[in-house]
């Protein structure tokens, strides 16, 4: 959400940006319009075949660890979102990554594919495939980076974000023992293979970049500063009754 708020600060809804987050829009497709520059959602690779224009793929990726339990607790903030989830799967994360949901769900995404039993090294390897091609790679693990490295990629002038979705359920949810999790990672060895393989790749975009890391400390510190001055100036643009206009449109 933090991204995608961005994004919508920088390109028209429906006729620059066309966004897929539903059943609808992931098997619809989209109307391949010349104006469009990004799609942005939960969409298997794949999804430019709606498109006679060249597409380039940006993706980020997280420590499946911490994916699987933030999807397990989402599906509790946001139940309606999952009517068919069986309810052993609702209510139990071992199960939970044994099913549709929980299982491998980065590889199949990434890859394209499904995971079929006998051949599921078929899928990964599809997926390693597929990323090298990608033209960002960024890890929600060290977002401050990725963001950086995005948004110089995509032309963005100046971009500053608070967090977003931060779910109850996962505030509320006791951590599961480390015998749970590493059955959970077991079953979503793929996901943990795939992880490891897009850290090498996202290491060496870091390394083309010179002085990244005074960069992205620069951009921490304005970030920071941003919003600590904002609401000061907010207050003041309502108190000349001045029209309020976002502050992250750069």
């Amino acid at each position: 959400m933090t991204l995608q708020q961005l994004v919508r600060e920088r390109y028209k809804l429906d006729d620059e940006l066309f966004l897929v987050y539903d059943r609808e829009t992931n098997h619809g497709g989209f109307v391949d319009k010349s104006s469009l520059k990004l799609i942005m959602g939960h969409f298997r690779y794949g999804y430019h075949k709606h498109s006679q224009q060249p597409a380039e793929y940006f993706t980020f990726l997280r420590n499946p660890a911490d994916h699987i339990l933030s999807l397990f607790n989402y599906t509790k903030d946001f139940p309606d979102k999952y009517p068919n989830l069986p309810a052993e799967e609702a209510n139990d994360l071992v199960a939970f990554a044994k099913g549709r949901w929980g299982n491998n769900l980065q590889t199949r995404f990434i890859s394209g594919m499904d995971i079929i039993e006998g051949r599921e090294n078929e899928t990964l390897e599809k997926a390693k495939e597929n990323l090298r091609g990608f033209n960002f790679i960024g890890l929600t693990e060290d977002f401050d980076t990725s963001l950086y490295m995005l948004g110089k990629q995509l032309g963005w002038k100046a971009f500053y974000y608070q967090n977003s979705n931060e779910g109850m359920a996962r505030k509320k949810t006791a951590q599961p023992d480390s015998a749970i999790m590493k059955e959970v990672l077991e079953l979503n060895r793929f996901d943990v293979e795939l992880y490891e393989f897009a850290k090498e790749l996202y290491e060496k975009q870091k390394a083309a970049i010179s002085g990244l890391d005074q960069k992205v400390s620069r951009f921490k510190l304005e970030n920071n500063w941003f919003w600590r001055l904002n609401p000061a100036y907010t207050s003041l643009k309502n108190l000349l009754g001045l029209t309020q206009v976002s502050l992250m449109k750069k």
